[in-house]
């Protein structure tokens, strides 16, 4: 069987990136796909000092904790490649490019230790404006929007870097820019096309 394709659902907090994984998991097995999905961080006992790290703001210990975490995932996504149609990540290198940036790490450090991570077939980047994505995590548990990069000028520079991840992928072919303003409905269908081009 060839290798499964290695999909990647990005996106800031509030865009919907679960909720689209989770439909475009249910659309493909529909069709006869076999899909895994998993998320960063990925493991649970580092996911555990990731949280802690974030809440401390200690940038480094975070940076590598994260590379670790991973590098566990890559290992689990080129085995599921192997027995999967398409196997589906929310959250990757593209997470670290904004969080990492916002947490002090320079941009040409994270893409230096993150180069050696396999890239995925297909990336899909959902975006909208911040007003959208307040409405959003207003409606929220209070210990979501607690979390570190839900305060106000975090969410501000995560909406920055994002809107940059945008315009530097725009061009890219295995790259589709979704705004989810519309319903999710649409989100999916555009989404679930542009998986199966």
């Amino acid at each position: 069987m060839k290798n499964g394709k290695f999909v990647v659902i990005e996106g800031g907090h509030g865009t919907g990136k679960s909720t689209l994984a989770r439909n475009l998991k249910k659309r493909l097995e529909e069709k006869g796909f076999s899909t895994s999905l998993s998320k960063e961080p990925y493991s649970k006992d580092l996911s555990k000092l990731i949280t802690k790290f974030s809440e401390k703001l200690e940038p480094i210990p975070l940076h590598f904790l994260l590379l670790a975490d991973r590098a566990i995932h890559v290992k689990f996504i080129k085995q599921q490649q192997k027995e999967k149609n398409f196997t589906i990540s929310v959250r990757y290198v593209p997470s670290s490019l904004v969080y990492q940036r916002i947490s002090g790490i320079n941009k040409k450090t994270i893409h230096q230790h993150n180069a050696g991570f396999p890239k995925p077939e297909k990336t899909i980047l959902l975006h909208c404006d911040i007003k959208i994505r307040q409405d959003r995590i207003r409606k929220e548990s209070d210990i979501r929007r607690k979390h570190y990069f839900l305060k106000n000028k975090k969410l501000q520079l995560e909406q920055k870097y994002y809107s940059e991840l945008c315009k530097e992928m725009k061009k890219n072919e295995h790259v589709k820019i979704i705004d989810v303003s519309q319903p999710m409905s649409l989100v999916s269908s555009e989404a679930f096309k542009f998986l199966l081009t």
